[in-house]
């Protein structure tokens, strides 16, 4: 069913479940495409060019087999009311849009774009036909940022974007990807209250908002090639759970919290995002795990840190503050990592216990080392205590 003329809506209702066909489409050009569905909506083809699909039901069903890659959507943006889901973990929902936003309450939202997509604000209204012919404007609707249980939204060939409107909040596992040499941009703040968030990005990885995962022990995991930038007033927080951050290149932190959970950094240089010289903690957690190929932050702006245990190891210089005492020894860090079917599996990562470094300055304003145990630093290492004295096995000069 196609409805030519510019501009205008085409509503499709069903007083139980909507289904259309294999080899079925339907149409507007630049107006908005409604599909409301008392239960289920089955969709094959949603075209609105410039315009707006609008997808009312319990669970929002791709009709193609699992696996496919047709597009199932094409327009400009991708409304989604769903009280139960969009797609699932092992058919999502394709889409070729520029804009996503809605809900998917029960059972998730799980799309794959085809190229770029961004998560914003959508305003649309729709034009509709009373039982007396005339046309009536419904409206204005508007929508902004996901939420649901499990989200999985990926994209094939573009990279993956947030306005500060295009919030993502799940209750369940969170899953955010993008193909290689595409990149992530985040602007809106991400918020899981019930599982475990992977962001995957085949490109650089821009963290212009705050993450927060508050479930106790779920774990948050940041990969990027190449690096990674966390902005400014920007936090990434977890409920004692692990937070790793993974990159090819260079990863600039702000804030990282695990609380007595542990946070992992993989990367060429690990750079503190703040002006030399300041004293604001850029990680706090239970253990500290840095694997660096390059230098692990600078003399006069070194990485200030708040946690119980350290291990680093870098080809470069390692200068690391440290708000009070802190242990040189084993850490060991678990993620649970979210796939595109949106399960976490737990992931145990490779340990690590030496302080290791070209040049090695870690420095306690309060307290002391309590213990190098079996792992003394190695090469030429600076360890300044205050106001106790230095541990010996470190060939520590005090301050």
């Amino acid at each position: 069913m196609d409805v030519a003329g510019a501009g205008l809506s085409l509503s499709l209702l069903a007083g139980r479940d909507f289904v259309q066909a294999q080899d079925v489409s339907a149409s507007v050009d630049g107006g908005v495409l409604r599909v409301s569905a008392v239960r289920d909506a089955t969709v094959e083809s949603m075209i609105a060019g410039t315009g707006v699909v609008w997808l009312q039901a319990v669970d929002v069903v791709d009709g193609d087999a699992a696996g496919d890659t047709e597009s199932d959507v094409q327009a400009y943006a991708l409304v989604l009311a769903a009280s139960g889901g969009t797609g699932s973990g092992d058919n999502a929902l394709e889409t070729t849009i520029d804009v996503l936003a809605g809900s998917g309450a029960a059972a998730g939202i799980f799309v794959t774009e085809t190229d770029a997509l961004s998560f914003d604000e959508v305003d649309f209204s729709v034009l509709g036909v009373l039982e007396n012919g005339t046309a009536a404007l419904s409206g204005p609707f508007s929508d902004a940022g996901l939420r649901g249980d499990d989200i999985v939204v990926r994209t094939v060939a573009g990279n993956l974007s947030s306005e500060a409107v295009g919030t993502v909040s799940a209750t369940g596992n969170l899953r955010l990807a993008t193909a290689s040499g595409y990149d992530i941009t985040l602007a809106g703040a991400i918020t899981n209250d019930g599982g475990s968030t992977t962001i995957d990005s085949g490109g650089e990885l821009a963290l212009d908002a705050s993450i927060t995962a508050s479930a106790t022990g779920e774990t948050i995991e940041l990969v990027a090639a190449p690096g990674i930038v966390q902005a400014q007033g920007t936090a990434v927080t977890s409920a004692d759970g692990a937070i790793v951050l993974r990159a090819t290149e260079d990863i600039t932190t702000e804030a990282l919290d695990a609380g007595t959970a542990s946070v992992r950094i993989e990367g060429a240089s690990v750079l503190d995002g703040d002006a030399a010289g300041d004293a604001e903690v850029d990680i706090a957690a239970g253990g500290l795990l840095i694997a660096a190929t390059g230098s692990v932050a600078a003399t006069g702006a070194a990485l200030e840190t708040s946690v119980s245990r350290i291990t680093a190891m870098a080809e470069g210089d390692i200068f690391v503050t440290e708000t009070d005492g802190v242990e040189v020894g084993q850490v060991d860090v678990t993620v649970r990592s979210v796939g595109e079917d949106g399960t976490a599996t737990a992931v145990v990562l490779d340990n690590q216990s030496v302080l290791q470094g070209a040049t090695i300055v870690l420095r306690a304003r309060t307290g002391r080392s309590t213990s190098w145990r079996a792992a003394p630093c190695r090469r030429r290492a600076t360890c300044c205590w205050r106001p106790a004295a230095p541990t010996a096995t470190c060939r520590c000069s005090p301050t």
